[in-house]
């Protein structure tokens, strides 16, 4: 289970990935076409989400939005989204 559904998490316009995440922030990287965040289970982990034109899976950033839907096959295998910045299960 998520511990973080409802939380808000933050989104960051940064030049380059990020080595030390925070809890509730999404790190946007358009330089690199990637977004990274801490998982919101709460296992730590780093999501790395691609953003290149064609790739599969390719995530998108809207706002304070992500989609599609993160799907974690690995790991916690935690399945949620971030609309309007607040976690959701997936």
């Amino acid at each position: 289970m998520l511990k973080m559904i409802g939380t808000k998490y933050s989104f960051i316009d940064v030049e380059e990935s990020v080595v030390q995440l925070m809890d509730g922030f999404v790190y946007v990287c358009d330089n690199e076409k990637v977004a990274q965040l801490k998982c919101p289970c709460g296992c730590g982990d780093i999501i790395y989400l691609p953003m290149i034109e064609g790739d599969r899976p390719q995530w998108k950033v809207n706002g304070n939005s992500i989609s599609p839907s993160i799907n974690r096959q690995v790991g916690c295998r935690s399945h949620f989204t971030i609309t309007n910045g607040i976690v959701n299960q997936g």
